[in-house]
């Protein structure tokens, strides 16, 4: 839609130049696809970050646990549940 307002917009303004119409067109759309590229980079980069900080945090804890175990009910909760939902 935004592409489309591009376009109309620079046909009213360039007359019957159909040269000027393509090109707004395609600058448009590289310009939408970059932004969508950009967008999706940053995303996935924060995604990216928030999962490290997770692993470090796992890590942490196992370590400073006794014997590098965790919690009993940490460890036979996951089992329990995948025990309960094959029933």
């Amino acid at each position: 839609m935004c592409n489309l307002s591009l376009i109309m917009g620079v046909a009213g303004a360039a007359g019957e130049k159909a040269n000027s119409i393509v090109i707004a067109g395609v600058a448009g759309l590289l310009a939408g696809g970059f932004s969508m590229a950009v967008g999706e980079y940053v995303s996935v980069g924060s995604q990216r970050e928030l999962l490290d900080y997770q692993i470090e945090l796992q890590r942490h804890q196992l370590h400073n646990t006794r014997s590098g175990v965790g919690h009993p009910r940490e460890i036979t909760r996951p089992r329990v549940c995948r025990a309960l939902r094959r029933t």
